[in-house]
């Protein structure tokens, strides 16, 4: 199938680096830099020589050490510049995979996987990114090309060969762990395969003839074996037990995402659902389709085991630590799985090329040909569609913070989110804002928000958007964004901004010229309540709120200190229970006299002090001593609140 001559392969690798640094690059800068790639560049924006012992102890340096060169010393190096090393490797990562797959099993299955990888956004994504994962695909792939030019060369390997194997193997060592562990997986395969071989084109013996040739190449084998002594002291402490969310956990969930994100994706939040299942069709066809064939048996069989051992095993490998699970915890099958792939759509061509030679009687080639090629072109214009029009996002805190820069605002920031949040948000601050206060609180740590919410100070509240919606663990955080702030439009992708409650209050405050102010719960939009209500209800034509647990607040704001009388009308929810239900009445820090309910409706009252308030906004809660769950009463009864009172309205009004 489409034979090609070594002068116009390496062409075609050479036109596949160049397509492929050219369809990533456009969008190199597009997405802000995360967490990771600022870890990175705090350790290559300094001096070259602190780089071994700066960088992290769980990655080999050879990628920070790469990226030094391209970093400026005495500014914030843009994310463009940051990336371009990876942009190169990581297209170089394309020719190099297709030189592999050429080397492996000819020609046709070269063209087909620089097709596929010309076109996969994982791929693309990690050449876009200043982190080392673009270094691994390429070091990996160029190993993989001198390991099988060694094992199918008919003739005893001479030390040109050998020197390169052992030179690709001492890159991949230097680059990931991972991809050393790749080295050591394919030297086993080779060495299981030559011994269960019944007849040898050679002897072993019969490498080392010229004893003067190999000098060279064991002095290199020394050398990267005494480079391993050094790894092997620094990535010791690498493998830890780590506790993370159990969304994160190893999974078969997980690896059929893993999958998807493989054929058409570049990460979680981001790919093609239902992608990986074309991905695995294809890849167990084209296993199936070379194992039956002789001489194409040993690559399937090598790419499937690399594909288990570095896909299955890695799942496995990450539970057994309960550690957490990233696609680039995998990235190392990759290149197996793009390999079968493309045997899967080679062997559909050979097939369709029987089918036309049986049935229609016309040539088989050509037929094989065009098959193939159709596949391949269909796989590569979804890819290139994919890259192009839908390249990589991250929570774009570079945006939100060049908004910033360009009004005069007087807001504090608060960042809810994790320790990368944490990290990204004042790193883009401190280059568009100046030092500005940020408030960083974790999304469980709701006592921050109350603290907000009570301050007299405009804050704007920004938090990742996965953060706001699935994996919120305290609900409380979702009644304070509800009921006690207001959101802005979307603008900038992955982050949602947040302003406080006083934001929303547009009536002109208690006071002389407006002694009398009635809030209604029940109303659909109520500007006035901050957390701790239920959702609206109609009661006998009457909008009101039920408190949801123990706390309910308001907010009103005042033009001066004044006394104030404060009257709340209020249902108690199952009155009957002993011992009776009582209220109190905090504003701001001061706690009011309780009140004990009788059964129905009533009006609560209490009076407060000037010394209780101050100009401007101010906070009340009510407070109820006990709370019942519906449910607890009736295990039939779906509703799980904790519920104390209705609320109809709370009447305010100044004294004299």
């Amino acid at each position: 199938m489409f034979p090609v001559k070594k002068p116009v392969f390496i062409v075609y690798l050479l036109l596949g680096f160049i397509a492929a640094f050219f369809t990533r690059l456009p969008h190199i800068d597009r997405a802000s830099f995360w967490q990771d790639e600022i870890l990175q560049m705090r350790t290559t924006s300094g001096r070259f020589g602190k780089i071994w012992s700066q960088s992290p102890s769980d990655k080999p340096p050879l990628d920070y050490y790469i990226q030094w060169f391209f970093m400026k010393k005495d500014a914030p190096t843009s994310e463009a510049r940051a990336r371009l090393h990876a942009c190169i490797i990581g297209s170089a990562a394309v020719a190099a995979l297709g030189w592999w797959a050429w080397k492996m099993g000819g020609s046709a299955l070269g063209l087909i996987v620089l097709i596929l990888a010309l076109g996969n956004p994982l791929m693309a994504r990690y050449s876009q990114e200043g982190r080392p994962y673009a270094l691994m695909l390429f070091s990996e792939s160029l190993f993989l090309g001198a390991f099988w030019s060694v094992a199918k060369s008919p003739a005893p390997p001479r030390p040109r060969q050998m020197s390169f194997l052992i030179f690709t193997m001492a890159i991949c060592l230097w680059s990931l762990y991972w991809t050393g562990l790749v080295c050591f997986a394919a030297l086993l395969f080779g060495a299981g395969w030559f011994l269960m071989k019944k007849e040898h084109p050679y002897k072993p013996r019969e490498m080392f003839a010229q004893k003067r040739q190999w000098l060279f190449p064991a002095a290199l084998l020394l050398l990267t074996l005494l480079s391993m002594i050094p790894l092997m002291q620094r990535g010791a402490g690498a493998i830890q037990t780590q506790y993370y969310a159990p969304f994160d956990a190893a999974s078969w969930e997980r690896a059929r995402l893993y999958l998807d994100i493989f054929a058409l994706g570049y990460d979680w939040w981001q790919y093609v659902a239902g992608s990986g299942w074309a991905l695995l069709a294809l890849m167990a066809i084209g296993l199936a389709g070379w194992i039956i064939r002789r001489d194409k048996r040993p690559a399937a069989l090598f790419c499937f085991f690399l594909f288990t051992v570095f896909f299955a095993g890695m799942f496995g490998f990450y539970y057994a630590i309960n550690h957490w699970m990233e696609v680039r915890y995998v990235l190392a099958a990759l290149p197996a799985a793009l390999a079968l792939a493309a045997m899967g759509i080679e062997t559909l061509g050979w097939i369709t090329g029987v089918i036309v030679r049986r049935f229609f009687k016309k040539p088989a080639p050509a037929a094989a040909t065009s098959a193939a090629l159709f596949l391949g072109a269909l796989c590569l214009g979804a890819g290139l569609y994919y890259i192009l029009a839908y390249p990589v996002n991250r929570a774009d805190w570079r945006g939100f913070f060049q908004r910033l820069a360009r009004e005069e605002h007087k807001n504090k920031i608060v960042v809810v989110g994790t320790e990368a949040d944490f990290l990204v948000a004042p790193y883009y601050q401190n280059i568009f804002c100046g030092t500005n206060t940020v408030i960083k609180t974790d999304f469980d740590d709701t006592k921050t928000l109350e603290n907000i919410l009570r301050s007299r100070g405009n804050h704007l509240i920004v938090l990742p958007s996965y953060i706001e919606t699935a994996h919120i663990p305290n609900l409380r955080y979702r009644q304070i964004l509800e009921n006690g702030m207001h959101k802005e439009a979307p603008q900038f992708w992955g982050l949602s901004i947040w302003q406080k409650h006083s934001a929303r209050i547009e009536t002109a405050p208690l006071g002389n010229s407006n002694p009398h102010l009635i809030i209604f719960p029940g109303k659909e939009k109520c500007p006035y309540l901050g957390m701790g209500w239920s959702g609206r209800e109609i009661w006998e034509g009457k909008a009101l709120r039920a408190m949801d647990g123990k706390e309910g607040f308001f907010f009103f704001t005042l033009e001066n200190a004044q006394p104030l009388a404060v009257s709340v009308r209020v249902f108690p929810y199952n009155q009957a229970m002993n011992p009776a239900l009582q209220l109190n009445l905090m504003v701001n820090d001061t706690l009011l006299t309780s009140r004990t309910l009788h059964q129905g409706w009533q009006d609560i009252a209490w009076e407060i002090e000037p010394e209780a308030l101050f100009s401007g906004v101010n906070e009340a809660r009510i407070l109820s001593s006990r709370t019942q769950s519906p449910q607890r009463l009736d295990p039939l009864d779906a509703d799980t609140r904790e519920l104390s009172i209705w609320v109809e309205q709370i009447e305010m009004k100044t004294m004299e």
